[in-house]
């Protein structure tokens, strides 16, 4: 089967490891990232020329400009998907879903229009927050969400089939290593974390909230540059953020030289485990989550995985399962076994596989 695959193109690497997984399952795959507007335009170098200055003249021209640009960028994106798809002749157009995608609802049309095949999609995202992606939702044949809250308002848009599909993991990235002495030196901790601090919603906030609970422990946090915002209100970030992204293979690593990696769910996902839950658990490391209730559909409760509920519940739990390494040796590694029997992205594609066969 031939699949053209669209999805971001970022440090998650998601458009990836699902283009990998259906290429093991047999596909002919061709990838097209979403997210891609690193071409640079004429107009693009004469709005860097010219100096931003606020509430002036040069500063209007210059926020125009800016918005051409980006506009003018999307718009060959989307060219650039139907073209590439239509040379491609796929037998079915997979479009993975998330903050960041460009794909337009008006270009989703027109692909429909010249090639009568299954236009499928996977929201990693809740696209009820993005107005471009509850337009898309229109134009898809086959519905996936990692979130089943969804469903309900899903169902309001469109008729076409929608199915809960969680998040996964690929365990060729995400696994067990055995790190060199200066990876120990530089990853080693009690409790590590990697994740955003977003100034664009309160999910920084909150993370830091809670990462402040336990600063008192050897913690080390991994992330974009807007956690230097939060120094002010929350000093222990000072020592304990690393001042960087981790690449994913450095991820992989983190997590294998903590004790507990800590798992703060994003605000959006209310009802679902995130992408982070499958990738701990995968590299065979020892994780707390915040408890969400799509996780005990998933996994069985302190015995594959442990979950928090509030800030004192956390404590007494770093405490507990830092002095008892058996156990918490034990808990992680029931989760990897689990994680490889159901939840890789080989199941997922397979079953979107199956899904459009029907």
């Amino acid at each position: 089967m031939k699949i053209f695959l669209a999805g971001p193109h970022w440090f998650g690497n998601l458009t990836e490891y699902c283009a990998r997984a259906l290429e093991k399952l047999g596909c002919n795959v061709k990838v097209f990232y979403s997210t891609d507007t690193t071409k640079k335009l004429f107009v693009e170098k004469v709005a860097e020329r010219i100096p931003y200055i606020p509430y002036t003249f040069t500063g209007t021209i210059k926020n125009r400009l800016s918005i051409e640009v980006y506009n003018k960028k999307v718009s060959i994106i989307n060219q650039d998907f139907i073209d590439e798809a239509l040379l491609f002749s796929p037998d079915v157009i997979l479009v993975i879903s998330s903050s960041g995608n460009k794909i337009l609802p008006e270009f989703l049309g027109r692909l429909k229009q010249k090639l009568d095949i299954p236009l499928v999609t996977w929201f990693g995202d809740d696209p009820l927050r993005f107005y471009q992606e509850t337009k898309n939702v229109l134009h898809y044949d086959y519905l996936f969400t990692a979130d089943p809250s969804l469903i309900a308002q899903l169902r309001l848009i469109t008729k076409n089939p929608i199915e809960y599909l969680p998040a996964a993991a690929d365990p060729d990235i995400f696994k067990p290593v055995k790190l060199t002495d200066d990876e120990i030196a530089q990853f080693e901790c009690d409790i590590g974390f990697v994740g955003a601090a977003s100034s664009g919603d309160g999910g920084g906030v909150m993370r830091a909230k809670i990462l402040e609970s336990i600063s008192s422990y050897n913690l080390k946090i991994y992330g974009d540059p807007d956690w230097k915002r939060l120094y002010k209100d929350f000093p222990f970030l000072k020592s304990a953020f690393q001042g960087r992204i981790l690449p994913v293979q450095e991820t992989n690593k983190l997590f294998n030289a903590a004790k507990i990696v800590m798992n703060i769910h994003h605000p959006q996902n209310k009802y679902w485990a995130s992408i982070r839950t499958f990738e701990i658990g995968a590299s065979g490391a020892f994780q707390l989550a915040d408890m969400r209730k799509g996780i005990e559909d998933l996994f069985k409760l302190n015995e594959e995985i442990v979950c928090y509920s509030s800030i004192q519940e956390l404590r007494e739990l770093v405490d507990y399962y830092l002095r008892h390494s058996e156990e918490r040796i034990a808990i992680a590694q029931r989760l990897r076994e689990k994680i490889l029997q159901q939840h890789t992205y080989q199941h997922r594609m397979r079953t979107i596989l199956n899904c459009i066969k029907q």
